[in-house]
């Protein structure tokens, strides 16, 4: 059975020396993550923008940290348990007839979970002014299956990794309105691997590989801003920019006849390895909340944001000399998400949270692929949070329902064709911890 694994995050948080480990899936758009905040995943990020009550709005909204009266830090980790079945329609060989089958492999149920940290950080320098630090993993996911299963040609694994290191600054301009920005350095790795057919043999079950691994560091910014009309309601508006990468590693290609690898310049030799390239952009998001106090005791949230996925249109990958070794096509669009949340503080100690949300996929049916298999998703999200004078726990729960997704690949000439639905769900749980002083 094909087992999907989603994100690796390969990094050190600063405090602790927590490694960032595999998640399942992205449990947003695309390949973006939203699991950046306990607090806010009890309102399923219904109003993350605005509310500006935790240091996590050093990521969601860095103008925020004005309405933050002490420095801090804040230690987040989220269990990501998805679960996910292709069933199978049909699927045919790239070199055999039309129609040949690729055997039985659906992907079976890509369960399986897995710990997500962030990490924050602040200093308040006086009341207008604070000074952040924020660990994340913006973006990320990777599937693998087993290396029979019915759409090998079109992907084996294909994983993403993003890391983004953002210190940033706050300052209150007067009692009504806050501005806040950062600068992102952003760190993306990607491998991405598939069966090839070996024309050099008369079997058409020897299969060979074809594996790219690439990496690159990249810059990009945030910047933010929040409007309080009085001490009950606030807008809060950010936007996150692209960053554009240009991937440099190898494409290597192994358990290939002797007549194919020789064919590749590789003779005499097990494997053939040279240098390539891909150019990739992670997209721009722009998002707007909003917080409004209805008494003492209740708060309502909103939130909607744009995630401008057209910057990933296709992933092409160049050899040494620019010429194309492989163009993996996405077509992603642009995608919406918006949550409506409450938070009930029943005393000084306890409060509890709520929220729902439509996320909506970054892909159009005819252009899904077994390595993002995208889906709009709708989120039910429930929060508890204890408040102490230099300490705050916080838990949220999700539960992430992904639309049946139907599937369509087909590239006759190199990869044959598979087809079949994706019935795809996710909890989440996650914690965290602050610490004020």
């Amino acid at each position: 059975m094909p087992k999907v694994h989603s994100i690796r995050m390969a990094t050190v948080l600063m405090a602790g020396g927590v490694s960032l480990a595999a998640m399942q899936q992205a449990q947003a758009a695309g390949f973006q993550l939203k699991e950046q905040s306990a607090q806010s995943q009890g309102n399923a990020f219904a109003g993350a923008t605005a509310t500006a009550s935790d240091l996590s709005t050093i990521y969601f909204n860095p103008a925020g940290m004005t309405r933050l009266k002490h420095s801090g830090m804040d230690t987040n980790i989220s269990y990501i348990v998805p679960s996910s079945t292709l069933s199978l329609e049909n699927s045919s060989n790239p070199t055999a007839g039309a129609g040949t089958p690729l055997g039985n492999g659906n992907g079976g149920d890509a369960g399986g979970g897995v710990f997500v940290p962030a990490f924050y950080g602040m200093y308040s320098y006086d009341e207008d002014l604070k000074f952040g630090l924020s660990i994340n993993t913006p973006f990320g996911l990777a599937t693998e299956y087993d290396a029979g299963w019915a759409g090998r040609y079109h992907g084996l694994k294909s994983e993403i990794q993003s890391i983004n290191v953002t210190p940033s600054v706050a300052y209150r301009i007067n009692r009504n309105l806050s501005i806040g920005a950062g600068i992102s350095m952003q760190y993306v790795e990607a491998e991405l691997t598939k069966a090839v057919t070996d024309v050099g043999s008369a079997n058409i079950a020897n299969d060979g590989k074809s594996s790219l691994q690439g990496d690159d560091i990249g810059f990009g910014g945030r910047i933010g801003l929040l409007y309080e009309f009085n001490d009950a309601t606030r807008v809060g508006a950010s936007y996150q920019s692209r960053v554009r990468h240009n991937l440099k590693g190898e494409v290597e290609y192994k358990g290939l006849s002797a007549a194919t690898i020789g064919a590749l310049n590789g003779a005499g030799k097990q494997s053939v390895t040279h240098g390539a390239s891909a150019k990739l952009v992670t997209p721009d998001i722009f998002s707007i909340g909003v917080s409004h106090d209805l008494n003492e005791k209740w708060t309502v949230l909103g939130e909607a944001s744009r995630t401008q996925w057209s910057t990933f249109k296709h992933l092409q990958v160049l050899d040494n000399n620019g010429v194309e070794d492989e163009n993996i096509y996405q077509n992603y669009q642009a995608s919406h998400f918006v949550a409506l949340g409450a938070t009930y503080r029943h005393d000084k100690h306890n409060t509890f949270r709520f929220g729902m949300a439509f996320d909506e996929g970054a892909v159009e049916t005819e252009h899904r692929t077994v390595r993002i298999p995208d889906a709009d998703r709708y989120w039910l999200s429930v929060g508890y949070g204890y408040t102490a004078d230099n300490f705050d726990v916080n838990i949220g729960y999700s539960y992430i329902k992904a639309a049946d997704a139907s599937l369509y690949e087909s590239n006759t000439g190199t990869d044959g064709m598979i087809s079949g639905t994706y019935d795809s769900d996710v909890n989440i749980l996650a914690v965290n911890a602050t610490w004020k002083f």
